[in-house]
């Protein structure tokens, strides 16, 4: 028992460069394509695959190590008051800088916002923020699953091998319909692959590892990845976040499975990581949209130097002032 609850809070070395590795590519894929093209765009699907597999890796190792216990409300409660400090505290700023700035005021992009549904109500400067609306309904994915799983005796887990084989292709016609409807094709990959990541997290950290299978199949994605982003047919575009997804699916278990290598994350990379959700919150209003540093500021230099002092600085105070909030409101309670 003392070795499974050292296990559980075990800190993962590898998983902390992780998190440090997927921001800078999200960060660097908005700001790099406002001096070099849209293309870098793409770094940014690569960072946001990391972070929803990671999501699905690390839940579904907790849950498996707790003998999968049936989720409700209260993981539910959990996890999404895990990032609702921040993301309200961001998301008021934002409005109120709007209502300032351009006497914007609108009571159901408020709503809409607030229950965590930016996606159907995209703003400029905080588009990126359809990220929300996506891993919420991943946290409530989960929960179902944990609780079908309970209600019919551990039938999920028992056969998921039987559900990775049939939801494999659903998933592939799904994102082919959401295409077709002009809807984004990568949220049937996120539908998919998260939860399924869920149900398989135990592999990624058993001692199984064929490391340089690992790596070759990273480089294969990766290069799939691009390959089909920048190829002109339509319908192969349509599984780019896929490719992306198993490229971070291999890196991520080669990380792990070098984790005894790995050295302790220097302090400015454990700083990165730990405000990595903060970051994510307030980089894009900085780099893209009427309010980008670009726009305002004519040197690019100065412009680069501006926009990380702005995003690192900015990520910081919210993370302080969010992580006030929630441990006065718990107090409170």
């Amino acid at each position: 028992m003392a070795t499974e609850r050292q296990n559980q809070l075990y800190h993962w070395k590898s998983l902390e460069y992780m998190r440090f590795i997927a921001i800078i590519l999200i960060v660097c894929g908005h700001f790099l394509p406002g001096y070099f093209g849209p293309h870098w765009l793409i770094l940014g699907g690569f960072g946001n695959a990391a972070f929803f597999a990671l999501s699905g890796i690390l839940l579904g190792n907790e849950w498996l190590r707790a003998e999968r216990p049936a989720y409700g409300v209260k993981f539910l409660a959990h996890r999404i008051g895990k990032i609702l400090p921040a993301y309200y505290l961001f998301i008021t700023i934002w409005f109120t800088f709007l209502f300032f700035a351009e006497n914007y005021f609108s009571l159901r992009s408020l709503l809409l916002y607030y229950a965590f549904l930016p996606w159907f109500n995209k703003l400029e400067g905080v588009g990126h923020l359809w990220f929300i609306t996506m891993i919420v309904v991943c946290y409530f994915a989960f929960a179902a699953m944990a609780q079908a799983n309970s209600f019919s005796k551990d039938f999920i887990y028992r056969k998921r091998k039987i559900i990775l084989v049939a939801v494999l292709p659903i998933s592939l016609l799904v994102q082919y319909l959401l295409w077709r409807k002009h809807l984004p094709s990568y949220f049937g990959a996120i539908l998919t692959a998260v939860p399924l990541l869920f149900l398989y997290a135990d592999w990624f950290f058993s001692k199984t590892a064929n490391r340089k299978l690992l790596f070759g199949g990273f480089l294969f994605f990766a290069g799939m990845t691009e390959l089909s982003y920048f190829c002109g047919n339509e319908v192969v575009r349509i599984f780019v976040f896929d490719f992306a997804m198993l490229a971070m699916i291999f890196f991520i278990k080669l990380l792990i499975s070098l984790e005894s290598y790995i050295p302790q994350a220097p302090k400015i990379i454990s700083f990165v990581a730990g405000i990595s959700f903060e970051i994510y919150l307030v980089h894009h209003a900085f780099c893209m949209g009427k309010y980008a540093v670009q726009r305002h500021i004519p040197n690019a230099f100065l412009q680069t130097v501006v926009f990380f002092a702005l995003t690192i600085v900015g990520a910081f105070l919210l993370h302080l002032v969010a992580g006030w909030i929630f441990s006065l409101c718990r107090k409170k309670k």
